[in-house]
């Protein structure tokens, strides 16, 4: 069977699984074992030190708050002071230096994606890259992380005062009367849907921190259309409880469902992504043209074989059936071609330098490129 030989194999891949609408966005991760799934670091911390239940909540949370308290301290951050950086902003930086978060690197460029892919060599038969892009099977919403983190805070609020909102027609505190529910019935439209009007198009179908929100609107129609004169207090209140312990919940271990907006005919988008175009602060950033994918749970993988699907996993560049409406795919390149790839990338610029711009990158790059040199003028 034919395999990728070089970077023209690879961007040959490319094109031909690119959407026919070019303006869609199309992101890409180079894993350096086929085998590997796609997940964030603080999934795959936990699965390996068997933290279990609730404590992967405070785990999560504590070592980002840990980092979020000392990190000031260190002068490698000091440029930090001169930003007004939400939760999510220190996120980045926590990722940036080697803490486990729940974000997932992504990137814009192939050839950067393919890079880290063949960045060292392993005992792989295959090192893998991903690629995904929005379809209306699979939806992908790309925003900014103030847009995120406003668009968190909005929903968040918007629960807590409709739970406050509720106690004011309680009648015994174990009934709601008929009238009461038309009073709550309007609240959930006014607050739902109100604060859906303060957000941009774009995203004003992104996600809820909880997906009993839904069912909330359609226990009181219930309650209505079967007109009954009494509706227990208590069965409003359960469902609220979940999603209020879930908003207190800090941005490192919350859970986020993404659904589509319709009352009473909910569609839920399970397998939606969230991708997130970070503050530029440093040089790497830049050069890898990067994009955070916030896994939208600490407890699972996002990607692997099985979601990607048979026919989407991609090794000859002569291929031809692939599912064009799905919008994943899984590239293999062989590991006997790595070195090949790797030099043939350092010909249009992608070196280990430029992914990382660091003073210890160049160093590490110099003595290669030194070494190299001697090796090969001494024989």
């Amino acid at each position: 069977m034919e395999m990728i030989k070089n970077v023209s194999d690879y961007m040959k891949i490319i094109g031909k699984l690119y959407p026919k609408d070019k303006s869609v966005q199309v992101f890409f991760r180079g894993q350096k074992s086929s085998n590997w799934d796609v997940s964030s670091a603080i999934y795959r911390l936990i699965k390996n030190n068997n933290i279990t239940g609730t404590n992967r909540r405070g785990f999560a949370r504590s070592l980002f708050l840990d980092f979020e308290q000392k990190a000031s301290l260190y002068s490698e951050v000091s440029f930090l002071k001169n930003h007004d950086l939400t939760p999510l902003d220190l996120m980045f930086v926590a990722q940036h230096y080697g803490v486990a978060t729940r974000l997932i690197d992504w990137t814009i460029n192939p050839l950067v994606s393919l890079y880290f892919a063949v960045e060292s060599s392993e005992e792989n038969e295959f090192s893998a890259v991903y690629m995904i892009y929005h379809t209306g099977v699979h939806p992908i919403f790309s925003l900014s992380s103030q847009e995120f983190y406003q668009t968190i805070l909005i929903e968040s609020d918007m629960w807590l005062e409709l739970l406050h909102d509720s106690y004011k027609y309680i009648d015994s505190g174990e009934k709601f009367y008929i009238k009461d529910l038309f009073h709550i019935r309007s609240l959930v439209n006014k607050k739902y849907r109100g604060n859906i009007g303060k957000r941009d198009s774009v995203f004003s179908n992104l996600f809820s921190l909880h997906p009993n929100c839904i069912n909330i609107y359609d226990v009181i129609n219930n309650a209505i259309d079967n007109k009954e004169e009494k509706f227990g207090v208590k069965e409003y209140f359960n469902i609220f409880e979940n999603i209020i312990e879930n908003i207190h919940c800090h941005l490192s271990d919350i859970n986020i469902y993404s659904i589509e907006r319709q009352f009473g005919n909910t569609k839920y988008w399970g397998d939606s992504v969230i991708m997130i175009e970070p503050l530029p602060f440093n040089q790497r950033i830049r050069n890898q043209q990067g994009y955070f994918m916030f896994s939208k749970t600490i407890d699972d993988i996002v990607y692997d074989d099985h979601v990607i699907g048979k026919s989407n996993i991609i090794i000859n560049p002569n291929f031809n059936k692939f599912d064009e409406f799905s919008g994943r795919f899984k590239i293999l390149i062989p590991e006997k071609n790595k070195n090949n790839i790797r030099k043939e990338l350092s010909m249009y610029g992608i070196t280990r330098d430029f992914i990382y711009p660091e003073l210890s990158s160049y160093a590490k790059s110099m003595q290669q490129k030194t070494i190299e040199y001697y090796v090969k003028n001494n024989r």
